[in-house]
Formats: C-alpha cells, sequence, structure tokens
C-alpha cells in the first residue's frame, strides 16, 4: 500500500489488462482475417474500450467478492485469485474468434453485429458500476485505463492503416493481385535466340 493506492489491487487490474491484450495479439499472430476489415477494426477497437473499463471496473471492487457481481459466471471467476484474469482472456478471445468464424464464411455483418451488441453491453455493464466507483479510486483506474486505451489506438491505427475497406483487406488484396508494370517470368515473351552462324565447308 502506497498512500491511498493497493498495490495488490493494482497488479490485479494489470493482469486482467493483459489477459485482454493477449487475446488481441493472439488474433494478429494468428493472421485472423477479422484484422484486415477496417469497419471490423473500428467495432472491435469500440469493444476493447468499453470490455477493458467493465472488466477494469469489475475486477476492482469485485475481486475475491464474487457477491457483489451479478453475473453467475463472471462471480465464479471473481472467487478464486486470478481468475478473473484468465475469464478476460477467454471472453476476449471467444469473441473475436467467432467473429473470425463469421468472416471465414464470408458474413462480415454477423461479425460486426456481434461487436456492437458487445459494445453495447459493456457499456451498459460498466454503467452500472456508476455509484459504486469512488473519488479515491479515480486516479489509479485513469492510468490503468489510459495505459489500456493508449495501446489500443496505437495498435488500432497500424491496423487500420494496413487494412482496407473490402472483405479482403488491401493487405491481402495486394497478395492475391498481379503486381502492375511487372509481368511475371511465365507472361514475360520468350526471348529469341540469336541466329546460327552458317557452318563453313
Amino acid at each position: 500500500m502506497i498512500g491511498d493506492i493497493n498495490l495488490g489491487r493494482v497488479f490485479i487490474d494489470l493482469t486482467v489488462v493483459l489477459g485482454i491484450f493477449l487475446a488481441i495479439g493472439m488474433g494478429i499472430l494468428l493472421k485472423f482475417r477479422t484484422y484486415k476489415h477496417r469497419p471490423a477494426i473500428i467495432l472491435l477497437l469500440l469493444f476493447a474500450l468499453t470490455g477493458t473499463a467493465d472488466v477494469v471496473i469489475t475486477t476492482h471492487y469485485a475481486y475475491l467478492k464474487p457477491q457483489m457481481e451479478g453475473n453467475p459466471l463472471a462471480a465464479y471467476f471473481l472467487s478464486f485469485d486470478y481468475g478473473i484474469a484468465l475469464a478476460a482472456f477467454l471472453w476476449a478471445f471467444g469473441w473475436i474468434l467467432l467473429c473470425e468464424v463469421f468472416m471465414r464464411l464470408n458474413v462480415p455483418p454477423l461479425a460486426y453485429f456481434t461487436l456492437l451488441v458487445l459494445f453495447s453491453g459493456h457499456l451498459l455493464g460498466m454503467l452500472t458500476w456508476a455509484d459504486n466507483i469512488k473519488a479515491a479510486d479515480m486516479k489509479t483506474l485513469s492510468w490503468i485505463l489510459g495505459f489500456a486505451y493508449s495501446a489500443y489506438f496505437i495498435a488500432g491505427l497500424r491496423l487500420y492503416d494496413e487494412a482496407g475497406g473490402t472483405p479482403g483487406g488491401a493487405k491481402l488484396q495486394a497478395e492475391e493481385a498481379p503486381k502492375k508494370g511487372k509481368p511475371s517470368a511465365k507472361d514475360a515473351p520468350a526471348k529469341a535466340k540469336p541466329p546460327k552462324a552458317p557452318k563453313s565447308s
């Protein structure tokens, strides 16, 4: 404890954030198509913003106090050490994986709808804690969420820049489309062989 800051509580809050980072990073490492769609990237960012705030605030006040959480599944993970960090990873990665399935089935609107519902649900979940947030905790929560949001915006801008507005994404299309002005070896015309010199008698 340093002043009014409970370092143990800050540590568990940060492990939750790192669990979400890991879930998002897994999708990048596995080259999910979801990260190649600009609409999906925007909605995924919104989901990350409200989802992280919701789970961090929940962890800050309900860690090892499951009776404070109305969701029975979340309450179970809050009941044991670091369970909520595991839950945050599984929750985030599970939904991202479902969106990836929709993308591979070529139904992006279902992925967009899923992310939009998650964004709205976590926004409402976050607001339910409004009466419990103490003024003394605002500084700690602001630093933790500021750290998470900074990482999200940096990663989001990079992914958005690399992606395209169409289903395949700019990078994916560039890989599949032939390079303009650079014909392949197959397409290049065969070089004419020089005529053979006549044999002298």
